[in-house]
């Protein structure tokens, strides 16, 4: 072991910049080995934290071929599956979309993520509860709450009985903790939300909002044909024009739960298991760069330690010893830079690193992973360390006194080989680095139809978004505001918006809706092409984009859609989505909805303008100020005191909430 440490520190010190390099490069290329290797095994294991979780799935449904594949349904198809099979153990029907809210728990404000279903819709999977039970759901006005929420509003799990106010204790809006269950997997499907039931009569027998996401759980994943045709059956019989020949695998499908992580239905920016490989075989290919440059190192000193190694030989030293020796000098050096490539991990992933992948990147969280790295480290020092010992301990120690000696014809073969390797390896790592930054590019740089950079976009409070006039009023004082809008949602901001669907006698239409106020067309700089822009005094009235007149001629300027709301203008078609969408054969409309309108579930009446939760601000600014603004981190830019939080508008795909103005997602089927 002394002779080992002798040896290696002589020759880390005789080569030291090929030392140094060998560990740099090394340690680099495990740290971004372990990095994506985190990110496979996120996707690859997404949603297997659920217990017998291959029997559980998903509904997904193909109404028509305007809409494609969806997952809502409506709740009464659930209601009907529960009991007409014996295959079906459980079926949980939750809300389509999650909502951030506040919670008032002993005077103290928390923000937390409130899911809502009906009745136990955490039954399907089966949480381990620390404390009371799941079928508490079954109770008004009682929740579940994950451990780590639970300790966050209380410090403790020990909180069975306790309130909390959905809002402030002001709203009178208070909630019984009946259960707090055990946090699931960070790569869960259903994540570790406040759990709430909806009341029991919401949409009961409505088969005409489809809002709801089923899943169910299964006696064996086999039974899943069977269940399709089940739930075809539910169809037709409430639906007549449906015809019972159908192929129903074109109309519905159960999707596993471990495939639903990769399904583009409802979430075109999921993860493919082809980039999983692809992800793999980057990792691979990084550590394999870095080990061929490694041996190349060791061959070119091969000239200069031959003498030194048969200088030992003339002393002794047996060639196995002396092989051995090296071997386990390069997975030394590889050992070394496996611990470099840990320190750079846990350094870097507070400097950015961690938003590059969605798994975590403390080290400790990942002990399989981790010891899989180390693994490959002593692999690949072996893999290294194997030809370059054996070359340098092949020559007789009567060739060093001749002074000739170097790579063999096979040899300079092997190293042009190995050189030829690297740098093919490395130039298509660079090409596809070129590429995805040219596709960046294009996405910054692209015309959007609308004015993108001089807007900052904020997030309102529900306090403000009780007084969008005063709002409006305040910012519009700034100095360099030269307008204030207010919306929904925000623009090129996800893949799918609230999806509306009207009809009137013998003409319907589907499109996109987009409920903004009077003034928001002119901020955003979007541009009429007939009738006219909004202007105050308008309610409940349309401006649809060209290719919705395109597709419905029937629509005419000052005519009432199918819905009677009134049609004023048609704008130019903008990117409204994201890109992997083609929003120019995409019927959308900007709607402008009434102070008071129905919310499209039939329960009453609400205040629109109180679901606008995005404020657009439109500044007045140099070239020089709209670089500084530019240059600006996302969401910490406080505008007029520290009721919102401004940031400039991004081209990201982060999921934007249905609409609570109208909360169903309505379907060209036959009334039920």
């Amino acid at each position: 072991m002394k002779t080992l440490i002798r040896n290696f520190s002589h020759t880390f010190r005789r080569f030291f910049t090929a030392s140094i390099l060998n560990i740099l490069g090394l340690s680099i290329a495990f740290a971004s080995f372990f990095v994506i290797m985190t990110q496979v095994d996120y996707d690859y294991n997404f949603n297997k934290g659920y217990k017998d979780y291959e029997k559980i799935f998903r509904i997904e449904i193909n109404p028509n071929p305007d809409s494609g594949w969806q997952l809502w349904t409506p709740r009464p198809l659930c209601e009907q599956l529960q009991s007409a099979s014996p295959y079906i153990k459980s079926i949980s029907q939750v809300e389509s979309y999650q909502s951030e809210d506040e919670y008032e728990v002993n005077g103290n404000l928390f923000k937390a993520t409130t899911c809502t279903g009906f009745g136990n819709f955490l039954k399907t999977f089966q949480p381990e509860m620390i404390n009371g039970s799941a079928d508490a759901l079954n109770q008004p006005k009682t929740v579940l709450l994950s451990e780590s929420t639970a300790k966050k509003f209380f410090g403790t799990t020990d909180v069975i009985g306790q309130t909390i106010f959905r809002g402030k204790q002001a709203d009178n809006n208070a909630w019984t903790i009946g259960g707090v269950y055990k946090d699931f997997p960070e790569n869960s499907q259903i994540k570790n939300w406040v759990m709430m039931p909806k009341e029991a009569d919401t949409d009961k027998g409505n088969w005409r909002n489809w809002n709801y996401i089923c899943y169910m759980r299964l006696e064996s994943p086999s039974a899943a044909p069977e269940i399709e045709k089940l739930i075809w059956q539910i169809f037709v019989k409430n639906f007549p024009t449906l015809k019972q020949d159908s192929d129903i695998s074109q109309f519905i499908r159960l999707t596993p739960l471990t495939d639903a992580h990769f399904s583009t239905v409802g979430n075109k920016s999921a993860s493919s298991r082809t980039t999983l490989y692809l992800l793999i075989c980057v990792s691979f290919l990084i550590v394999i760069i870095a080990t061929i440059n490694f041996m190349n190192f060791s061959l070119a000193e091969t000239p200069m330690r031959i003498k030194s190694i048969n200088t030992q030989k003339v002393l002794g030293a047996t060639t196995r010893s002396l092989r051995l020796t090296l071997i386990t000098e390069a997975m030394f050096i590889s050992f070394i830079a496996f611990i470099l490539a840990l320190i750079w991990v846990a350094i870097l992933k507070d400097f950015g690193l961690q938003e590059l992948v969605n798994a975590q990147l403390t080290i400790t969280e990942h002990p399989m992973l981790l010891l899989a790295t180390f693994g490959l480290s002593l692999l690949m020092g072996l893999m290294a360390g194997l030809y370059p010992s054996y070359y340098v301990t092949s020559f007789p120690p009567a060739l060093v006194l001749k002074g000739s000696f170097g790579l063999s014809p096979q040899g300079r073969i092997l190293r042009t080989a190995l050189v030829c390797i690297q740098f093919f390896v490395a130039y298509m790592l660079i090409i596809g680095v070129g590429i995805m930054y040219l596709q960046s590019r294009y996405i910054r740089t692209s015309d959007y139809g609308y004015d993108k950079d001089a807007i900052i976009v904020g997030n309102m409070t529900k306090e403000t978004q009780l007084q969008t006039d005063a709002v409006v009023g305040e910012l519009s004082q700034i100095p360099g505001v030269k307008g204030v809008a207010i919306s929904e949602f925000v623009l090129s901001s996800a893949d799918n918006y609230m999806h509306w669907g009207r009809s009137k006698g013998d003409k319907y239409i589907q499109f996109d809706a987009f409920p903004v106020d009077c003034r928001y067309l002119e901020v955003m700089g979007i541009r009429i092409v007939e009738g006219r822009s909004s202007k105050p005094g308008d309610e409940d009235v349309y401006i649809f984009n060209e290719f919705t007149r395109k597709k419905y001629p029937w629509l005419k300027v000052d005519q009432p859609a199918p819905d009677d709301n009134l049609v004023i203008g048609f704008c130019e078609n903008i990117k409204y989505s994201s890109f992997r969408n083609d929003d120019t054969n995409q019927t959308m409309a900007f709607l402008i909805p009434a102070r008071s309108s129905p919310n499209g579930d039939g329960s009453g009446e609400i205040s629109s303008m109180s679901v606008f939760r995005q404020v657009q601000i439109k500044l007045k600014l140099s070239a020089h100020s709209r670089k500084q603004w530019k240059s600006l981190p996302p969401d910490t830019t406080s505008i007029s005191g520290s009721w919102m939080k401004c940031s400039m508008p991004t081209t990201g795909t982060n999921c934007v909430l249905p609409s609570k103005y109208c909360s169903s997602h309505s379907l060209p089927l036959p009334s039920a």
